[in-house]
């Protein structure tokens, strides 16, 4: 069958295989090596019909190196897209360019850099007649690019791309794999293939006059090249419009008998919305890619069929896709979003007229939700805006959500009939598509003037006539689990919770606040019931948000806060009672504005913790009755944040002020952490913490965060010194059980080796800092995300009428599970912590201790607000 449709490939370019004595200007050679995994590559460009005139630089663009290079345009864009896995790769997997030489008439010459990477080559060429590259080209069992995989090899941007150079032309660079001003040039390419290997490209298939085989084409050329037994479909479809074109499909036709049948219906389907296919040929791979990839040459990587879509589908989905980009090529990279408009509204109406169900979006509630939202909160983009300006998830809603609304509003301010006639006699070779055009040509079909009507979409007035999603049935109260519910009603959610204190508790949380959903007023009550003592605890916030205006270029808003808090924080099991704890906390916090796409946030917040605590009172050895004591602290906190997807950094300053009965403190504190992704999906990161009192009437005692002395330092924070009751523990003041091993994963000094209140080792009222590192294995490990840690810090006690310093370290293995809970397996440690740390656990696994952060839960947190940051989608 390959034979069939390359011999109609040879028939059909006869004439031009007899033009052979024209000068080829751009020649390649390839040759494929499979025991290295390489290709050996060497361009001949003549360099005068490439060149305007007025110019002496030849430029190219080297694709390969841009997949290289980190710092490149297309890690750049992936990385705002959220592709780590585009480039975090081991460096076994990487390609690499190695023995690269550049000859201009013969003679070796160095390139010029362009953008500070390898990616742009230029080549001064005012008295040069012809340029030559030689390179090695190793291929990465990867699946972008040039690979090799499962005995295939995938061949794509194996050669210099050469640039356009018109006089006072900046060279753009090439967004998402689209060259933005390519060189008008033809491309020959003679090859080197082992015989056992299947040919197809793209190219058209000449022959020399010494027989060799040559490829030609006038876009971009690409081969895949599988074993001459290996299972793949290939054929010829007949279109209406009287077109034999030739197809290959990557997959066994054994698994897909009617692969033929089901194309050429998406084939009619298309080509009745969407006119004549504009390409020669066809090839369809799928890959492990998770986006798909359209090129100008009717060739097409997409990512394997999800296994609940049906092939029909399938098919028209990528078809469309690939059909648009090669019938619309696109006037400029701002108009990019256009293909993936046009794309879905055709799948749409064809959907509706014929019995083919499509992919089922599972996310579409969550995208119109993130929509709506961000036109709420003023930073919803325009389709126009540069994608330089964008945070990914601007971006995202762009591309795949705002860009489908905006054809649809063009079908609807028109007609539907209108637009199906723009699009089906669109002619790419005349007209470049952008909105403009696209507009234009609307308005000239139906007559018409609509540009008004759709300005929103483009320009941002953040005015947009949303659609509604599906009406569905609504109660008063919903689960938090149902996090994209239309539903105005209370959020609600039951659970159970334990502590040392109160044993069992059932606890049931009522909100009004939703995720994704900016409300100005926002409250929560979680009311909680303890079996074990028979009374009700728990806690209740509210909160309003007051926004800016969009003028004001450095607040952001103001939201103010009260908020209460009380359970037991001991459990006297003797005398049978139990000590509470209340804790108001009045605060207003501000945010700052920042610029997108800096993903940079910031506030400052004033809190009054006003803390209301009980202690027992004795007399005779006999227990009396249960006093309070108060206690207010003060603090001004700065948080600084920046979210990326390779890293992200945060920087927290905090003065913190307590006056209790003639004693008082004034604490600074700093903290400051890295995290860098050195692969997908595996971290590598640091976090620092200093503190120190300005003023403390008890520097000098030895007596830590009691009633003598309060707001001390502490390396190792666990129950007993979370004296401002910010954290969830298990246990605060008892000693003995497992639930008595658990630190605190966020603050203090970082270290995971709790020896309880008995001990004030790393304690400190003068100062104390720490450095926390980790690492995550290298390997995969999705359900035991295993890291290696180490904790070093040094503490200041006053001791024979002086300060001296201390330091301490603790370090082993730990088990994260998404900054929520974590295992940690202590196994080195400096002398004084050891000897304590093995007395009071005499055994191995005695020596295991935990953490839990609940707060990164985030039950009732409006998300957008808090963290401005989603996960790609």
């Amino acid at each position: 069958m390959l034979l069939r449709w390359l011999t109609v490939m040879m028939i059909c370019t006869l004439g031009y295989g007899l033009s052979q004595a024209q000068e080829k200007n751009f020649h390649v050679s390839l040759t494929l090596d499979t025991i290295k995994k390489a290709v050996w590559v060497q361009a001949d460009i003549q360099v005068q019909p490439l060149l305007s005139t007025n110019m002496d630089t030849l430029w190219f663009h080297m694709p390969m190196q841009a997949f290289i290079d980190p710092n490149s345009v297309y890690a750049e864009d992936l990385d705002k897209m959220g592709y780590t896995d585009f480039y975090f790769r081991s460096a076994a997997m990487r390609p690499t360019i190695q023995d690269m030489k550049i000859y201009a008439d013969g003679q070796a010459v160095r390139p010029y850099k362009r953008r500070g990477t390898d990616a742009f080559l230029g080549i001064l060429t005012s008295v040069v007649k012809s340029v030559q590259l030689n390179y090695m080209l190793t291929l990465p069992a990867w699946h972008f690019g040039p690979c090799y995989k499962d005995g295939d090899y995938i061949l794509q941007y194996f050669y210099p791309e050469p640039m356009a150079s018109t006089q006072g032309a900046e060279l753009k660079p090439l967004r998402y794999l689209e060259a933005a001003l390519p060189a008008r040039y033809e491309l020959y390419c003679t090859t080197h293939f082992p015989e056992d290997l299947d040919v197809y490209t793209n190219g058209q298939v000449l022959n020399d006059s010494e027989g060799n085989t040559i490829y030609h084409t006038d876009q971009a050329l690409n081969f895949l090249l599988t074993p001459k037994k290996a299972s793949y479909i290939s054929g010829t479809i007949e279109s209406e419009g009287g077109q034999s074109i030739p197809y290959f499909i990557h997959l066994n036709p054994s698994v897909y008998p009617n692969i033929h049948e089901m194309l050429n219906r998406a084939f009619q389907d298309i080509e009745s919305k969407l006119g004549t296919f504009p390409f020669s040929a066809l090839m369809l791979v799928p890959t492990a890619s998770p986006y798909y990839q359209s090129y100008k040459d009717g060739v097409m990587l997409v990512p394997y069929r999800d296994k609940k879509e049906d092939m029909a589908s399938y098919l028209l989905r990528h078809l469309t896709r690939l059909w648009v980009a090669g019938k619309f090529p696109l006037q400029d990279s701002k108009d990019v979003f256009l293909h993936q408009g046009i794309s879905a509204y055709v799948v749409q109406s064809i959907s509706k007229d014929q019995d083919i169900q499509p992919k089922v979006n599972k996310s579409k509630k969550h995208d119109i939700w993130m929509l709506r939202e961000y036109q709420n909160m003023g930073i919803l983009s325009g389709l126009q805006v540069p994608e330089e300006r964008l945070n990914k998830s601007q971006m995202y809603l762009n591309r795949e959500v705002l860009s489908e609304l905006f054809i649809k509003k063009l079908a609807s301010t028109t007609s539907a009939a209108a637009l199906q006639s723009v699009l089906k006699g669109w002619d790419g070779r005349v007209t470049l598509c952008s909105a403009a055009s696209l507009m234009s040509a609307l308005e000239e079909q139906s007559g018409r003037t609509i540009a008004t009507s759709v300005a929103d979409y483009l320009t941002g007035n953040y005015v947009l006539d949303l659609p509604k999603d599906s009406v569905e049935s609504c109660f008063p109260i919903r689960s938090f689990l149902n996090r994209y519910s239309d539903c105005s009603g209370l959020e609600a959610i039951v659970y159970p919770a334990y502590n040392d204190n109160d044993g069992w508790i059932v606890g049931l949380t009522l909100a009004n606040a939703k995720p994704f959903t900016f409300k100005p007023w926002t409250w929560a009550v979680s009311p909680m019931y303890s079996f074990q003592h028979e009374k009700l605890l728990g806690q209740a916030w509210m909160q309003y948000d007051y926004l800016m205006s969009k003028d004001d270029h450095i607040l952001d808003r103001i939201r103010v806060r009260m908020g209460v808090k009380s359970f037991d924080m001991d459990y006297n099991r003797k005398f049978d009672y139990t000590l509470r704890y209340i804790k108001l906390d009045p605060t207003i916090k501000i945010y700052f504005k920042h610029a997108y796409p800096s993903n940079t946030h910031s506030t400052l917040t004033l809190r009054w913790l006003n803390i209301r605590e009980q202690r027992a009172s004795f007399a005779d050895g006999k227990f009396n009755f249960l006093v309070w004591n108060k206690s207010n602290i003060y603090q001004l906190r700065y948080n600084w944040n920046r979210y990326e997807t390779r890293t992200n950094t945060m920087a927290t300053l905090q003065a913190e002020y307590q006056q209790y009965g003639s004693e008082k403190y004034l604490k600074l504190t700093g903290e400051g952490s890295h995290r860098w992704m050195y692969k997908a999906d595996k971290s590598i990161g640091m976090r620092l913490f200093a503190g120190g009192f300005a003023v403390n009437t008890q520097r000098r005692i030895n007596s830590f965060q009691n009633l003598l002395s309060r707001g001390s330092l502490a390396l190792i924070q666990h129950g007993f010194n979370d004296y401002t009751y910010e954290e969830y523990f298990m246990a605060r003041q008892s000693q003995s059980g497992l639930q008595d091993k658990q630190v605190s994963l966020v603050q203090g000094g970082g270290f995971k080796t709790p020896v309880g209140s008995s001990y004030s080792i790393g304690m400190s009222n003068n100062f104390a800092g720490s450095v926390n590192l980790f690492a995550d294995v290298p390997f995969n490990s999705k359900w035991f995300p295993l890291q290696v840690y180490f904790d070093v810090g040094l503490y200041s006690r006053f001791f024979n009428q002086q300060f001296s310093t201390q330091t301490m370290y603790n370090g082993g293995f730990m088990l994260n599970y998404g900054d929520v809970v974590q295992i940690f397996v202590p196994l080195v440690y400096s002398e004084e912590l050891g000897n304590i740390y093995r007395e009071k656990h005499k055994n191995f696994l005695s020596r295991i201790s935990f953490g839990i952060n609940l707060e990164r839960l985030g039950f009732w947190k409006n998300l957008p607000w808090e963290y401005k940051k989603y996960k790609a989608i």
